[in-house]
């Protein structure tokens, strides 16, 4: 039993005296020290950026991801504890197939948000169980449909056009809200948000970015951009854009 808080933190289902339930506090808390997790929806499609963890010992950047592609119309993107995220991932992949099989269609929009959303729920209703550690974005396409959700610990669900998660997403955030009011394509968001992400977390230079979108230039989320966004920019821009 927990001395701090006299055992209100053993179940998802007990309530301490101030009305929180300290296991989805626990999770929040332990979200908002994660990198950041970056969804929004762009004119001609749906981007996703996360930052990688760069290990100062080795001097390479991690391995763990936090952008995985479901099939090639739908993407999730998650920021908290990684066995948990390998847990939802997977359990999207499965249901995504077993739709497949029976309908002979992908699972996408908000049938597919309804899946992941009722198992997060599910975990935040009976004691024996725990919240998933995680928050998770959903980027999904069907039929030229561009959908963003954001599930919660707690097991709501969101339709937004921008979702910022992790360390320092409040300050993002507002530079980012400004930046959609133009509503311009995904190619002309990437860089000037990373620049943005560098200058608040103070990012070294060896740090770098998953990053995935689906546009009518990139009709897939299964090929993401470099890592290596510094050279990957130069490439990847036009000019003409470099100078917008």
């Amino acid at each position: 039993m927990s001395t701090i808080h006299s055992g209100f933190d053993l179940n998802v289902t007990i309530f301490s005296p101030e009305g929180k339930i300290y296991q989805l506090f626990y999770v929040n808390a332990l979200i908002n020290k994660n990198l950041l997790l970056i969804g929004m929806k762009c004119k001609d499609g749906i981007l996703m950026i996360a930052q990688k963890v760069y290990d100062q010992i080795e001097k390479k950047n991690s391995k763990t991801r936090k952008i995985f592609t479901v099939d090639r119309f739908n993407l999730v993107g998650s920021i908290g504890n990684v066995g948990d995220i390998n847990r939802l991932v997977l359990r999207a992949r499965f249901d995504n197939l077993r739709f497949k099989e029976i309908y002979s269609e992908n699972l996408s929009g908000k049938v597919f948000l309804a899946r992941l959303r009722e198992l997060v729920h599910l975990h935040t209703v009976y004691w024996h169980l725990r919240p998933f550690g995680c928050i998770l974005l959903i980027g999904s396409v069907y039929h030229s449909d561009f959908k963003l959700f954001s599930i919660f610990p707690n097991g709501e669900s969101v339709d937004c056009k921008l979702s910022i998660h992790g360390k320092n997403s409040f300050f993002l955030k507002n530079f980012v809200e400004d930046l959609t009011s133009g509503y311009k394509t995904c190619k002309n968001y990437i860089k000037k948000i990373c620049r943005k992400i560098r200058i608040f977390n103070s990012l070294k230079e060896g740090d770098c970015f998953e990053i995935f979108f689906y546009s009518r230039e990139n009709l897939s989320f299964e090929k993401p951009i470099s890592c290596n966004l510094e050279l990957e920019i130069e490439r990847f821009l036009d000019p003409q854009e470099e100078t917008e």
